[in-house]
């Protein structure tokens, strides 16, 4: 499940279908034109209200790593994280403090592909979850 309106309704909507259907978690995107890392704190914790399927955030953009120790602090079901948030050198150099952070228990998913995928699994990330157009995502696991 995946919203790209940020719309909490929709959201919301998308949670119960989710789980009417056996999903086994949902990916949320933060509300887009939103940078205010309070503002995406509360929107995250409303999320992980919806639902008690396990929450992956899709950071992006400006994300800070502390906006993510935040949300494993206070939603419970956050567990996952697809790191492709462009502040602190990207995903491979955040992945190390993230999970230094959150004591490991924050996985660590990738969206960068295979150009760096080696890297990556090397430094800890769980997956590989690329977009490969319409029709939805490929998963690769090392």
């Amino acid at each position: 499940m995946q919203s790209k309106t940020g719309d909490l309704q929709e959201v919301e909507r998308y949670a119960k279908h989710a789980i009417k259907n056996g999903a086994d978690a949902i990916v949320s995107l933060p509300p887009p034109g939103v940078a205010d890392e309070k503002l995406l704190l509360e929107y995250y914790q409303k999320v992980g209200r919806m639902t008690e399927l396990p929450l992956i955030v899709q950071t992006q953009e400006n994300m800070s790593v502390d906006l993510v120790v935040q949300i494993f602090k206070t939603v419970p079901n956050f567990r996952h994280v697809k790191d492709e948030a462009n502040i602190g050198g990207g995903a491979l150099q955040r992945i190390t403090e993230i999970r230094k952070r959150t004591n490991d228990e924050v996985k660590v998913f990738s969206g960068q592909g295979v150009r760096t995928m080696i890297t990556e699994m090397e430094l800890g990330f769980l997956r590989s979850l690329s977009h490969r157009g319409p029709g939805g995502c490929v998963r690769s696991r090392v």
